[in-house]
């Protein structure tokens, strides 16, 4: 499957009224086998987020006949968001935060 580099929009993060749309627009310019990603926070906004992604991907799916796959992660303690995954991670030493450059 393909897997792209992208980083999620800020109108992602905070929905506009267009949003569907942009979101339905940037899915339409993945390639067929694409694997979209959704990493939102486990918190009501986040779970709205992974349906209205979700639906944006189905839609593009029907429309175009390709294949898209759809992931979600989040964390799994619900209200948590990953801000405070990754932190705690780090601090405990169970992962290690690196910079590439």
């Amino acid at each position: 499957m393909a897997r792209t580099g992208l980083v999620t929009p800020a109108w992602v993060a905070n929905p506009i009224p267009n949003s569907r749309s942009l979101i339905q627009l940037t899915i339409t310019k993945l390639p067929e086998g694409a694997e979209i990603v959704a990493v939102f926070d486990a918190d009501e906004a986040g779970r709205m987020l992974v349906s209205m992604v979700r639906l944006a991907v189905a839609t593009v799916a029907s429309r175009t006949g390709r294949s898209l796959t759809f992931l979600v992660h989040l964390p799994a303690r619900d209200g948590e968001d990953w801000n405070q995954v990754l932190q705690r991670a780090a601090a405990s030493g169970e992962m290690k935060v690196t910079r590439q450059c």
